[in-house]
């Protein structure tokens, strides 16, 4: 009996398709045998092994959501790719029912605002992000802000682990720190008091702050977050500046001119879909000078040497 010759199409279909499907849906997809599907797979050098990424994602949440909450956290596994994986690392489920979570944390930290949270929701919303299916706060920083990362562990009472990562970039490999949150009160509080979102790079929208501390709070963690202080090579003038979004970046500047009294003539510079806004010498010290009184857990590596202790 002569073997049915493999389309382009249908290998193409496999690459895209082998993690996201199992074998007997793949069977039934592409109309052959879930032993021509494996040998497919094993010519072709591709495999279904999990990472240690996956693992511990799987170990950390086990017991604590439901199988259709792992769509979200491992998109790339089906459910009973999931399960038969538990079993494979023989994790037992401690019975926790759904929105009981395997690590402490307040769980309101975010509810009533003050200086430090709202500090944490502008940092947030520059460098971290949330998944509201499954009710997840991360935030992944460079190996050497680990320290940082720390700061925000403390403050929110939390036991969760800082894992290290690495990425890597034009052939280089990058050491990375990240935490991760569950809890369904953290993600719904800032998404009610700072609008944080998923995909928030070009959507998020300002703040629901009055206060006004608050709201410079909130601009230092962006600064942290997206920002960069530093002084010019030419003039060693300080320079302190700020990149989002339009609507991020026009409120950052309303609150600053009301700050530091800037001059209406002072621009916002667009470049490839990004927008900036930055602080001269004299307006970066005065900056400094105000957020001296805030007591807020800046990021000590970019701050200190300008000032701000």
């Amino acid at each position: 009996m002569l073997r049915k010759k493999w389309s382009d199409e249908e290998v193409e279909e496999l690459k895209n398709s082998y993690l996201m499907m199992s074998t007997k849906e793949l069977s039934l997809s592409l109309e052959r045998s879930e032993i021509s599907i494996i040998g497919k797979m094993q010519l072709l050098g591709i495999n279904r092994m999990w990472t240690k990424n996956e693992d511990d994602i799987l170990i950390d949440n086990y017991g604590i959501n439901n199988y259709e909450d792992y769509k979200c956290l491992l998109p790339n596994r089906t459910l009973s790719s999931i399960f038969n994986r538990s079993h494979v690392l023989k994790i037992k489920c401690k019975e926790k029912i759904r929105n009981n979570y395997k690590y402490d944390v307040n769980h309101h930290f975010f509810k009533e605002l003050n200086n430090i949270n709202c500090y944490w929701a502008g940092f947030i919303a520059a460098d971290g992000w949330i998944k509201s299916d499954c009710n997840c706060l991360g935030v992944k920083l460079a190996k050497k802000d680990t320290k940082h990362l720390e700061k925000f562990k403390f403050d929110i009472q939390s036991n969760s682990p800082i894992r290290e990562k690495k990425s890597k970039i034009d052939e280089k490999i990058f050491l990375q720190s990240e935490i991760n949150v569950y809890s369904r009160y953290i993600v719904n509080d800032l998404y009610d008091n700072f609008n944080i979102t998923p995909n928030k790079t070009f959507t998020l929208m300002p703040p629901n702050i009055e206060n006004f501390d608050y709201k410079i709070s909130y601009i230092i963690g962006l600064i942290d977050g997206d920002g960069c202080i530093g002084k010019k090579t030419n003039t060693n003038d300080l320079r302190i500046a700020l990149i989002g979004n339009e609507e991020i970046i026009r409120w950052c500047k309303s609150i600053l001119s009301n700050l530091l009294k800037l001059r209406k003539s002072k621009k916002i510079a667009y470049s490839n879909n990004i927008y900036s806004f930055s602080l001269g010498n004299k307006n970066s010290i005065n900056f400094i000078n105000y957020a001296k009184k805030l007591n807020i857990p800046y990021m000590e590596r970019k701050w200190n040497r300008y000032g701000l202790q």
